[in-house]
């Protein structure tokens, strides 16, 4: 092959070769990046979660950590539930939210939204104190799943999606909504779960919270 102005088949493939021999580093660095960026970030939330457990297991020593749950069976193809968490206006508490925790066993959308309008009212959802030598009605909170929410005036706070059969934190370690979220009285959080699956199923919502 002929080049102009004494470029050589020698240096061409010279300079492919440094080329080639720039990618492979690139990789290997890019490589070595996201292991560092991966460790470091894995460390940061273990250390959070580390925190966050002692934190809660004080909470249930002194009585005032909570969970509630509920499942919602027969989720239509496109159907929505929402499950509503409620610190009422008066109640004199801030509620710190530990885990959201949303199960399926189909894929789903999850959204979640800051203090929507109930329409109407859903099913009770039983709340239990997560230490058994204090009442469950310690509680400040309601929590129901089920009913009508009206979210047009809501700040939706996150978007995350459900895979078919698995769980989500959708906040808590996984992905979430802040490293923990307060609610603080006359306020309320709302989890939508959207099937996204070609068939109905079934769907549980799981809030841990302690209040102070």
């Amino acid at each position: 092959m002929s080049w102009r102005g004494g470029y050589t088949e020698e240096m061409h493939q010279e300079l492919i070769s440094k080329i080639d021999s720039l990618i492979t580093k690139i990789d290997s660095l890019l490589s070595r990046l996201d292991v560092d960026l991966s460790t470091r970030a894995s460390e940061y939330t273990l250390t959070i979660v580390s925190e966050k457990v002692r934190e809660l297991r004080d909470k249930v020593k002194a009585g005032v950590a909570f969970s509630s749950s509920a499942r919602a069976k027969g989720v239509a193809s496109d159907g929505s539930v929402g499950f509503l968490l409620q610190n009422p206006s008066g109640s004199g508490k801030t509620v710190d939210i530990v885990v959201v925790e949303i199960v399926g066993k189909a894929e789903a959308d999850i959204d979640i939204y800051k203090d929507p309008t109930i329409t109407a009212s859903g099913t009770s959802m039983v709340i239990t104190n997560l230490n058994f030598a204090y009442p469950d009605n310690a509680t400040v909170c309601s929590a129901e799943y089920g009913g009508t929410y009206d979210t047009s005036g809501a700040v939706k706070k996150l978007e995350t999606v459900l895979p078919g059969g698995s769980g989500v934190r959708a906040i808590g370690s996984i992905s979430e909504v802040g490293e923990i979220v307060e609610i603080p009285e006359g306020h309320s959080i709302l989890v939508v779960v959207t099937n996204t699956s070609q068939s109905s199923s079934d769907y549980s919502c799981r809030f841990v919270w302690y209040e102070e």
